[in-house]
């Protein structure tokens, strides 16, 4: 019988693990409320916690430390973080408005730096503008990228990605509405003016392959849309 390394005892002991994956998720930059999804920083992130997310598939002792700790799901947005100091109620005042400097702040709910990074069309962000009462996160999907995400599930890969929440702590509410530049002057004839059953709802969190479920069926319900906007409630 095979005796298992001390290195592999180790990370078969979660409070072990956890201590050790601790200094290295603590390489993680605190990103401000408006940071841009296209900075250094968003893709260190997202590049440090993909290495951890390949770390899982060392072998099945580190696949358990690492998808198995409630610590390092929840820093890979795989599971609601309870402890965050961040939240969707918005300090008023604290909203961005274009033209005019205010501090950065870092009060606001962390958005998901892998999917950010990994489907950068869909520009996950917040919205600039207007002063609210909650912060309001925001991303666009064309019907061009649904083929390509079902691809990817049908080579087995991304199922990871589908299980991760777009935000923490998690946006549990989001509403749908059609995205297109249109020429407000002119009557388009049977064209959807409005999304049927627009609405997203998790009581656990909204997901990546909730986000891709929902959105796939109304573009399946609705052929003339093209591109769809979400945005969290």
């Amino acid at each position: 019988m095979t005796t298992p390394s001390a290195v592999l005892q180790v990370f078969a002991t979660p409070e072990l693990s956890d201590y050790i994956f601790s200094f290295v998720l603590g390489g993680l930059h605190d990103l401000t409320d408006f940071e841009d999804p296209r900075s250094v920083k968003t893709h260190a992130n997202a590049n440090l916690l993909t290495s951890v997310l390949h770390l899982s598939e060392v072998c099945r002792i580190w696949q358990r430390a690492i998808l198995g700790s409630k610590y390092v799901q929840r820093a890979l947005y795989l599971l609601s973080d309870p402890t965050t100091s961040r939240s969707w109620s918005a300090v008023s005042g604290a909203q961005n408005v274009p033209g005019t400097y205010r501090p950065p702040t870092r009060s606001a709910p962390s958005l998901n730096p892998i999917i950010q990074t990994t489907f950068p069309s869909y520009n996950l962000r917040f919205s600039y503008l207007g002063s609210r009462p909650r912060h309001q996160a925001i991303l666009i999907i064309t019907r061009r990228d649904i083929p390509a995400v079902q691809r990817k599930v049908a080579a087995g890969q991304g199922k990871t990605l589908s299980n991760m929440l777009l935000t923490q702590p998690p946006c549990t509410t989001a509403e749908a509405t059609i995205y297109e530049e249109r020429d407000e002057t002119k009557e388009y004839v049977t064209r959807t003016t409005s999304l049927a059953d627009p609405v997203i709802e998790s009581d656990t969190g909204i997901t990546l392959g909730l986000v891709h479920a929902r959105v796939g069926e109304m573009f399946e319900k609705h052929e003339d849309v093209v591109a769809i906007r979400l945005a969290s409630v």
